[in-house]
């Protein structure tokens, strides 16, 4: 719950892209006879996933690397893999385990950064 609040800019930035919305797209579509889904898929979604893709990213990669918070906050079941790492490496000894569990971290991480990237490299068809 405590990392909620560090994602709030990122929730803000979802609502914001939300807001570019014009009201007269909406309702030329709803005019046509457009329903819910037909807006969410035809209007909403190609003038936000840029913003949905970024917001995501970003909260899965502060997710994953979060250490300081869930390590100060005490025993918490199930662990932060952050804190699993720590324990790993400095309580128990077993750099093995920790060495990989680095690397699914890493791993893990570059997907997010990958599909980041992809979308921002990815051209408008229309605007």
């Amino acid at each position: 719950m405590v990392n909620l609040w560090f994602n709030i800019p990122f929730a803000a930035l979802l609502l914001a892209s939300l807001t570019s919305i014009q009201e007269a797209s909406i309702e030329s579509a709803r005019d046509v006879g457009a329903n819910r889904w037909q807006l969410l898929q035809k209007i909403i979604l190609p003038a936000t996933y840029k913003q949905f893709f970024i917001a995501g990213a970003f909260i899965f990669m502060g997710n994953v690397g979060s250490f300081t918070t869930p390590f100060l906050m005490g025993g918490n079941t199930p662990q932060m893999l952050g804190v699993v790492l720590y324990k790993e490496f400095n309580q128990y000894l077993d750099y093995n385990r920790a060495a990989a569990l680095s690397v699914i971290l890493f791993a893990l991480c570059s997907l997010s950064a990958i599909v980041y990237v992809i979308v921002n490299m990815r051209r408008e068809k229309w605007r």
